[in-house]
């Protein structure tokens, strides 16, 4: 939750920008309380350009084997669904027993596997570990000829599905990108530092 705190300034930064511009605004984002556990930082998962799923793979068997972590503990959050789709496939060709949630179908918390499903839906849930894959390239805008509201409307939109899976973590969060290619969510906004 510290973590994501960052994001939501910048959720909220963006929406005051957007409601001087339109008359609409948008919904109030609200302040969450503290929370009860504490953790560690969340951990940077570094990999090879679209090796996503190999490093996750990797690090999945790490969490079961030495940590003794569950299967059915771990969710791989993504975005958009043809990425989701991706990690999936790649996971289940590395052997590890996963089930693929679509934003419309309800999730087996049960069963004993990890859970690969998408940022949106993973919204009041919460899993031991997350991993969010995170590379910057699932995040630019779907359309170059977008206007700069358009990409201001993207840039708020994406900061806000962030910020809607950071939280998911209870024990551990491990954000997947290659280092050269990190997430849009943790860069600050520009204009500033960090």
């Amino acid at each position: 939750l510290d973590a994501a705190r960052p994001v939501l300034a910048a959720v909220r930064r963006e929406q005051a920008d957007a409601s001087r511009d339109d008359a609409d605004g948008e919904v109030e984002l609200l302040e969450p309380e503290a929370a009860a556990r504490t953790g560690p930082a969340p951990r940077h998962l570094h990999s090879e350009p679209w090796q996503e799923a190999e490093a996750m793979a990797a690090e999945i068997r790490a969490q079961l084997q030495r940590r003794g972590v569950r299967p059915g503990n771990i969710a791989v959050l993504c975005y958009p669904n043809r990425v989701k789709q991706r990690i999936f496939e790649g996971l289940q060709r590395r052997d590890i027993l996963c089930q693929m949630h679509h934003s419309d179908s309800e999730i087996r918390l049960a069963d004993p596997s990890v859970k690969v499903l998408p940022m949106k839906s993973s919204k009041g849930l919460e899993f031991p570990v997350v991993m969010v894959m995170a590379a910057g390239r699932c995040f630019r805008q779907p359309h170059p000829e977008m206007d700069a509201l358009e990409v201001r409307a993207w840039t708020a939109e994406m900061r806000r599905l962030s910020y809607v899976a950071m939280p998911r973590a209870m024990s551990e969060l491990i954000l997947v990108y290659p280092r050269h290619d990190p997430p849009p969510f943790l860069r600050a906004p520009t204009g500033e530092q960090g």
